[in-house]
């Protein structure tokens, strides 16, 4: 770290001990501060392209906060003890507040309708509990309320006693159960995927209505007359996209024939995963909708897809230097790239809509993004434990 941006975060990390000696509460405090505009400006070097190198405000989140209706929403240890559960605008100011358990409490982001909530879950050693808020103004919707178990995703979906459940976000009852010849796998957005009776069917957690069933699923063009059948990969995607592998042969002994990405709100399909399919991944930008599919392999096909019109953007194998795709907002996608020899790990900014890299260095990955451009990127604090370092883009 250079001198001028240790000086800088020091005058940061000073605004943000200062005020955080006021208890947040949901009129919206001063748990974080701006930095004062006459601020000297960071190291660029240190800062994500194509942020700008001037700090904004910094937040003191125990861990990666999430976005949620457009606001920076995470835990916040209280001065008096206990944590917070605490939203933060782009501006830095707290907009509303609330106890939770503790530092291990587990939060997501979900939706009911057009409502955004908060949906926390408090565990202890005999119950787990959960509430949700509405995320734009901290309003409790339903809750504490009694569930079967921790939160384990991707989505509204906990692991039970006796298996995994989805809850339903609008009322905090358990939506499906998980039971003979039926597996819970994701939920996102009050969709749930299962697999009944060996086939994928997506349901409406709030009614249990069918949004769509086996036949949906088409497999990419290049299987056309394998005869393949869906069937869902073991590691999920993010968590509105579920990945298929196509089998043929008999159920007890089928063979894999290749790999394709779905969304999984509609069953549409996303992208033809040819190369890596086992161990491919998935990142959707929630600003612009873009699915970025990679894998960790050389010969992985790079793939972006737009989010309106499911138009491929750019494909491209990955090359020596695979890039391990961590964040994505406002078309810039955040990574990690292996070079061998002395080089190391490096960053790397991919522009989504070309593939064209924006930049590259030892910077750390951001986390967090509004549809303002307004990025958090953690940034270490003398103690070692990381502040929440708000900065603009160019």
């Amino acid at each position: 770290m250079s001198p001028r941006f240790r000086a800088v975060l020091a005058c940061v990390l000073a605004a943000v001990v200062a005020s955080a000696c006021a208890h947040p509460d949901r009129r919206g405090g001063t748990l974080v501060a701006p930095v004062p505009t006459s601020t000297a400006p960071a190291d660029s070097a240190l800062v994500p392209p194509p942020l700008h190198a001037q700090p904004l405000w910094s937040a003191p989140f125990a861990a990666a906060p999430v976005v949620a209706d457009d606001l920076f929403v995470g835990l916040v240890a209280s001065p008096g003890g206990g944590h917070e559960l605490v939203a933060v605008d782009g501006d830095g100011r707290t907009r509303w507040s609330t106890p939770v358990g503790g530092e291990g409490s587990r939060y997501t982001v979900a939706r009911a309708g057009e409502r955004v909530l908060v949906v926390v879950l408090d565990s202890s050693p005999d119950h787990t509990t959960a509430s949700a808020y509405e995320a734009g103004s901290g309003q409790r919707v339903w809750g504490p309320t009694d569930v079967p178990g921790p939160l384990a995703g991707p989505g509204l979906v906990l692991a039970g006693p006796s298996g995994r459940v989805a809850l339903d976000a609008a009322s905090g009852r358990v939506a499906v159960h998980e039971k003979p010849g039926t597996r819970v796998l994701q939920e996102h957005d009050g969709t749930v995927l299962v697999e009944r009776d060996g086939a994928l069917r997506a349901v409406d957690a709030a009614t249990g209505a069918e949004h769509w069933g086996p036949a949906t699923l088409v497999a990419p063009d290049r299987l056309g007359g394998t005869g393949g059948k869906p069937r869902y990969r073991g590691e999920p995607g993010a968590a509105g996209v579920l990945f298929v592998e196509w089998t043929v042969g008999a159920p007890a002994t089928p063979a894999v024939v290749g790999y394709s990405a779905h969304d999984l709100a509609t069953g549409a399909l996303v992208a033809d995963v040819p190369q890596a399919g086992g161990t491919a991944k998935a990142l959707v930008d929630a600003t612009t909708g873009v699915t970025l599919v990679f894998g960790p392999t050389a010969d992985t096909l790079l793939t972006a897809v737009d989010g309106d019109n499911r138009r491929v953007l750019w494909q491209r194998p990955a090359g020596q230097e695979p890039i391990a795709f961590a964040f994505a907002a406002n078309g810039v996608a955040y990574g990690t790239a292996s070079a061998s020899g002395a080089q190391g790990t490096r960053s790397v900014a991919v522009d989504e809509r070309t593939g064209e890299v924006r930049g590259e260095g030892r910077w750390r990955l951001p986390v967090a993004a509004l549809r303002s451009g307004v990025t958090l990127v953690p940034v270490a604090d003398p103690s070692g434990r990381d502040r929440f370092v708000a900065f603009r883009p160019r």
